[in-house]
């Protein structure tokens, strides 16, 4: 994450209605306080670029020390979406499918749980 990278979070926030999930950014300054946010101390974040090196989604942790864990956590600009950039870009097993869990616009929509232990194999 770069400190420069807050209008294309704003930007990203306002590219689908599903990104309020994600957080509370709406203009330049909310993504500032966002971008902020993802650079401090307990999480570790990773902005996904296109080939312009321009931010179009997001891989983080909030990292958990006294457990050795963390809850991860990722978005993507819409116009990106479908494009299995995400999947590349996390490297996590599907572990279920948390059905109808969030109310979004009046609609329910279904979570997907990922995790991913030492142990496992690297991604393809």
């Amino acid at each position: 994450m770069r400190e420069g990278d807050a209008a294309a979070v704003a930007e990203a926030f306002a590219s689908a209605e599903d990104m309020g999930r994600q957080g509370d950014v709406r203009d330049l300054p909310s993504g500032e306080r966002y971008v902020t946010w993802l650079r401090q101390e307990p999480r570790e974040a990773t902005a996904v670029t296109d080939a312009a090196d321009r931010m179009i989604g997001l891989v983080g942790i909030t990292i958990d020390p006294a457990n050795r864990s963390g809850w991860f956590f990722s978005w993507l600009h819409a116009a990106y979406r479908g494009q299995g950039l995400m999947a590349r870009a996390a490297g996590f097993v599907h572990e279920g499918t948390e059905r109808g869990k969030f109310l979004i616009a009046g609609r329910r929509v279904d979570v997907l749980t990922c995790g991913r232990l030492r142990s496992d194999p690297p991604p393809r």
